[in-house]
């Protein structure tokens, strides 16, 4: 952050955006938001900050930062009321089950076309994660 970008000043999370949960929030860690590139929202938000969450696979307490928020809010233009609810990791392993659920679909469109590519595929999921998607499972 350049030093001559002013922050709003907070002595205390009491006066935050309706963004942020008071006790997971990093003060120090504000990051300036430009406000033109936030998808529409009533009340957007003026600063980013570090916020601390649980992973909701894992379990594992992790932080997401005020620059991926940013990057998220103002690039990718995501709703501001959307939150980040697993650590990378899990994102990512999660990402990969969707593609290769999307993958069987597709594939399945045309079954009898594709019915060896379907089982090879089914085995490498089963191989990778331990299970097949609920409606391949015996």
């Amino acid at each position: 952050m350049e030093k001559s970008q002013s922050l709003p000043e907070f002595k205390s999370a009491s006066n935050l955006s309706w963004r942020y949960s008071q006790d997971r929030i990093d003060l120090q860690s504000g990051v300036k938001a430009d406000i033109s590139k936030q998808s529409y929202c009533p009340v957007p938000v003026e600063v980013y900050y570090n916020e601390s969450f649980t992973c909701l696979d894992c379990g594992e307490e992790t932080v997401f930062t005020a620059l991926e928020q940013k990057h998220w809010y103002e690039d990718l233009e995501f709703n501001l009321s959307s939150q980040r609810i697993r650590c990378k990791k899990c994102q990512v392993a999660y990402k990969q089950t969707q593609d290769g659920q999307n993958q069987i679909c597709m594939l399945t469109i045309n079954y009898d076309k594709n019915k060896n590519k379907i089982c090879q595929h089914l085995k490498a999921v089963e191989k990778a994660y331990g299970f097949l998607p609920l409606p391949f499972r015996k």
